[in-house]
């Protein structure tokens, strides 16, 4: 019995699915763990849908575009991830996962040299979520996060003055929210805006060292430490 054209490749192409599949779930495993928003099961099913539609041979169809459209469409799907609250944003690296595997989804439908590949590629994607996890909670403990409520007087400039004084004194801005209220100070009456910064201090500078240089620069703002 002579089986329809392009039969012959469904042994193949099931074994090519099936390893996608194993190579996303790595990947999947890893943000799982971590509980992020995109798991287990959404790796998994961007592998395998991204290899299955690389497999795919469409009549005239041009793969290179086809898998391209894939990777435009996952960017969107990784964007659903992506949370902002305020100028802080989460799920960035989530949301790198999900496009890499989609690219180890195609890399392995293309079959052959190109699914090695994937294998490597998927190792490479697992040190740098684990390994560059470590660096960054050791860069942070070398150079630790605090968090400052800024009185800024409401006039043009202020705010930028206040961000200004704070990185010339060693501070690195790492998000910056306005409180929604502006309320007159009960000592000068002038209007002020609350600003809520986390900052990472540079080097050796130290708290004390900070306030004093910013409320040197600038007197007119006040700084607490919350």
């Amino acid at each position: 019995m002579t089986l329809p054209a392009g039969w012959e490749r469904l042994p193949g192409d099931a074994f090519l699915l099936a390893f996608s599949a194993f190579l996303g779930s790595l990947i999947g495993w890893q943000r799982e763990a971590q509980a992020r928003p995109a798991g287990l099961r959404t790796h998994i099913l961007v592998a395998v849908a991204s290899c299955l539609v690389s497999l795919v041979r469409f009549p005239g169809g041009d793969q290179a575009r086809i898998a391209a459209q894939v990777v435009a469409g996952v960017g969107f799907l990784g964007a659903g991830v992506i949370l902002r609250r305020g100028p802080s944003v989460r799920g960035l690296t989530t949301a790198a996962s999900i496009w890499a595997v989609a690219g180890v989804g195609i890399a392995v439908g293309a079959g052959g040299v190109h699914a090695a590949l994937a294998g490597i590629a998927t190792l490479i994607v697992l040190f740098t979520l684990e390994a560059g996890k470590r660096v960054e909670h050791w860069i942070r403990r070398v150079n630790p996060e605090a968090t400052l409520l800024l009185s800024v007087p409401q006039s043009p400039g202020a705010t930028a003055r206040a961000m200004s004084a704070l990185t010339g004194a060693g501070a690195t801005i790492l998000s910056l929210e306005l409180e929604s209220a502006s309320v007159p100070s009960s000592a000068d009456n002038v209007v002020r805006r609350g600003m809520v910064v986390v900052i990472r201090l540079d080097g050796n500078v130290t708290k004390e060292a900070l306030v004093e240089a910013v409320s040197t620069a600038h007197p007119d703002i006040g700084v607490i430490w919350l």
